[in-house]
């Protein structure tokens, strides 16, 4: 029986990466144990993880379907506890304003499932971005891996402000409210804008002016 929350947040995401492997950007905690207010036995995990494609209906949402199964039939005191949002870096970038587009989910009563995004996510993300805890991180070459700073910086800086803005001007308000990640943030859009590859204008194409 695994009943500590940390203890089962290590084997689920240990899942879950395996599973998901160079798909998976990033993977978020945010909810009651990062705020400190875990209740044992109550409380569930609450995840987000943030993917370079969208989870396709079909082998891919099995798939995905049979990970959770196993683990709650290997751990059944985490059933109904467990609430997961697998979402892509282009759908992340619209939070800000008006949530677009769809996502995998599963969640207490509800099984694994594609649906669209709504409100809910903005306040999840928010969630993620202020008490939050990154589980895992993947280093990317330089344009990837400063794309991801990059639109987190923007994401955070639509749902604080309730407006849209530039990368160079929400990593500038990124790294003046957060000093102690000033120079995290700047080298990365640092390292984002100087890789001018085909992949830099892919990610371009997905995260606007």
């Amino acid at each position: 029986m695994v009943s500590d929350p940390r203890h089962a947040l290590e084997l689920l995401t240990s899942l879950i990466t395996r599973h998901l492997r160079a798909n998976l950007r990033g993977l978020y905690l945010f909810g009651s144990l990062p705020a400190g207010a875990f209740r044992p036995g109550k409380s569930d995990l609450d995840l987000v993880a943030v993917l370079d494609a969208d989870v396709q209906d079909g082998a891919e949402l099995e798939a995905l379907t049979e990970l959770h199964s196993g683990f709650v039939a290997d751990h059944p005191e985490w059933s109904e506890r467990v609430e997961v949002g697998y979402i892509s870096l282009a759908v992340l970038q619209t939070l800000g304003e008006t949530p677009t587009g769809r996502a995998a989910v599963i969640g207490p009563g509800e099984p694994l499932q594609i649906k669209d995004v709504g409100a809910e996510w903005t306040l999840n993300w928010r969630s993620v971005c202020r008490q939050g805890e990154t589980i895992f991180w993947v280093a990317y070459v330089p344009a990837h891996q400063g794309y991801i700073v990059v639109t987190i910086c923007r994401a955070l800086y639509a749902l604080s402000t309730g407006e849209q803005t530039s990368k160079e001007e929400a990593v500038a308000w990124a790294a003046e409210r957060f000093p102690a990640w000033s120079d995290f943030v700047n080298d990365a859009l640092a390292q984002y804008r100087a890789d001018l590859k085909e992949q830099h204008t892919a990610a371009d194409a997905h995260a606007g002016p």
